[in-house]
């Protein structure tokens, strides 16, 4: 399942990881990292972290709620002026419906990750696998370089 249909480069980052909450630290660390070698301002950079920090929690707290060997892979692709961010599971399909994002109107603890994650990112768009078991998150970001 790696890779977007029609992307035919290498990610400049691919990391596996056990979908555990243990590992999220290391996910948002992986992607500060690859958001400072693109260029992206240290403000956009901690937004990204959020957003995909955010989507990685929801397949740790939804995708794989009860399933203690689950696995996800985060890939990256730096490109000039964007970056865009792959995350890949096997877990069943995700209804569409539930990642729409709707602001609620009292906040509460729970429910904004979609939100934030819509707010932040240029475009999301997320994929069944034609398998029928898995899922792909799009993320696109585009952002002028720290040094323009």
């Amino acid at each position: 399942m790696s890779g977007y249909p029609g992307m035919d480069s290498e990610p400049s980052v691919r990391l596996k990881f056990p979908a555990q909450a243990g590992e999220l630290q290391r996910v948002r660390e992986v992607v500060r990292r690859a958001c400072d070698e693109c260029g992206c301002t240290a403000a956009l950079a901690s937004d990204l972290v959020i957003a995909v920090g955010e989507a990685c929690q929801n397949i740790v707290r939804h995708a794989y709620r009860d399933v203690d060997d689950g696995e996800a892979t985060l890939e990256i692709f730096c490109r000039d002026g964007a970056v865009e961010f792959h995350l890949l599971d096997d877990a069943p399909p995700v209804d569409n419906e539930k990642l729409k994002p709707v602001w609620p109107k009292q906040v509460q603890a729970g429910g904004l990750g979609v939100c934030l994650i819509n707010d932040i990112m240029d475009e999301v768009e997320h994929i069944h696998h034609p398998s029928g078991q898995g899922n792909l998150l799009r993320m696109v970001k585009s952002f002028k370089r720290e040094s323009e």
